[in-house]
């Protein structure tokens, strides 16, 4: 009974809490399932490389078998599973692997259709490339990438780009892996090292994008504690740090202006602070409008207590700035 009881607490740990470094591995190997997984779809329509269509038809009922045991156990750690079942990223789950089991049933004859049917694994990515906000206690004990936790702090909310952007990001490694696939199984047949190595090139390739769109995806934050605001940009070696402090913000407001930044609700987040410090631009952010809440509300709490200290001790001034002079975009 305990060690189910553990393995539930970790599988909820893995799938629910996306700020946790094995939800983000596990987040990883799905995105790239998919994306391979789309990818080789041409493929089945070159009747020159049909000796690679019973490997592809292997490949494709892994993922699926992965795709089929995440979806279930997903609804076992789901706190509220009916609501999972029925939500939209619940039916963007089941519409994932559902085109195979109606194909093994019959009730898809048509191979084009059935094919077709798997860009619907693409809508998944949406749910990969989407930080639900995790429970405090989930997020104020965990190091996050270089941003740590001081002590007595709380991160009440963290906000990132929109999956959107990702999505639309992907296409390009996408084509690269599709070129790389059908290099290597056009060049098979003739030498199999020059189909591994030229093939290899750009699979390699489209991997290393993949990794730095994956980086940036996780780790470009903002991170809303009691105490500051934190920006963090993830490079690939590195990542740069930008701190701001509540009394230093004089105006702070989200640009959703454009119809698919109204249509998908995302937009920039300006935040106004001194002359000294210029301002700072999250672009892309998904709910603008709640990270701005988030902040103006604690910006609100923080002037209030700077207000109360100072009519007790007229001594007590606003903290100085942390960031350096100029505007910053992020």
């Amino acid at each position: 009974m305990k060690f189910i009881e553990k393995c539930h607490h970790e599988l909820t740990e893995c799938l629910h809490n996306p700020v946790s470094t094995w939800a983000k591995l596990t987040n990883a190997l799905i995105a790239f399932l998919i994306i391979l997984s789309v990818a080789t779809i041409p493929a089945h329509f070159i009747p020159d490389i049909e000796f690679a269509h019973k490997g592809l038809e292997i490949f494709d009922k892994i993922v699926v078998s992965i795709f089929t045991v995440e979806y279930f156990l997903r609804i076992w750690t789901a706190k509220k599973p009916f609501r999972y079942i029925f939500s939209w990223w619940g039916l963007v789950d089941l519409l994932a692997i559902l085109p195979f089991y109606l194909g093994q049933l019959g009730l898809i004859t048509r191979p084009e259709l059935f094919l077709g049917l798997r860009i619907l694994r693409l809508f998944k990515l949406g749910r990969i490339y989407t930080v639900a906000r995790s429970e405090n206690n989930h997020k104020s004990h965990q190091k996050h990438g270089s941003f740590h936790v001081m002590d007595g702090e709380e991160i009440e909310y963290i906000a990132q780009r929109h999956w959107t952007v990702y999505v639309g990001a992907l296409a390009f490694p996408m084509l690269l892996t599709t070129a790389g696939v059908l290099t290597m199984l056009f060049l098979w047949q003739i030498n199999v090292w020059a189909a591994l190595g030229v093939g290899g090139l750009f699979i390699l390739f489209a991997l290393a994008l993949f990794i730095k769109l994956w980086l940036d995806f996780n780790y470009d934050l903002i991170y809303i504690t009691n105490r500051r605001i934190v920006f963090q940009r993830r490079e690939l070696f590195g990542a740069n740090l930008n701190e701001v402090n509540y009394i230093a913000i004089t105006n702070i407001k989200p640009d959703t202006t454009g119809f698919i930044r109204w249509l998908f609700r995302y937009g920039d987040i300006i935040i106004e602070t001194s002359a000294m410090q210029g301002a700072i631009t999250f672009k892309h952010a998904s709910e603008p409008f709640t990270v701005v809440d988030e902040i103006s509300k604690n910006r609100q709490e923080i002037l209030q207590q700077t207000s109360k200290a100072r009519s007790v001790d007229p001594l007590i001034t606003a903290p100085a700035p942390d960031n350096p002079p100029g505007g910053l975009t992020v």
